[in-house]
């Protein structure tokens, strides 16, 4: 979202704008990217960036697999941009994660 601040502060609104929404978007993935995290971890990469709605997105999505109370899942570590997920591979593999 564009600040109204931003908007009519510039004499090229539009081209200013436009680079807002793309360092923006550059910020959150539309996706998770997974990576091993080790033998007994994945970490999920959320986004690229600090940001405080980023940090919200990673504390969000660490609540719902909390809550999920998925069988394997021993530990959560949610960072500024990611989350390591520690897991039990004798429970679960990674495949299943």
């Amino acid at each position: 979202m564009i600040p109204p601040w931003w908007i009519g502060s510039h004499s090229q609104d539009e081209k200013h704008a436009r680079i807002f929404r793309q360092v923006a978007a550059a910020m959150i993935f539309s996706a998770p990217e997974f990576r091993p995290g080790g033998d007994r971890a994945i970490l999920m990469l959320l986004g690229d960036e600090m940001s405080f709605d980023l940090n919200f997105l990673v504390h969000s999505v660490a609540k719902r697999i909390r809550d999920s109370e998925t069988r394997g899942i021993v530990e959560l570590i949610p960072e500024m941009a990611s989350i390591l997920v520690s897991y039990d591979p004798e429970l679960i593999s990674y495949d299943a994660l």
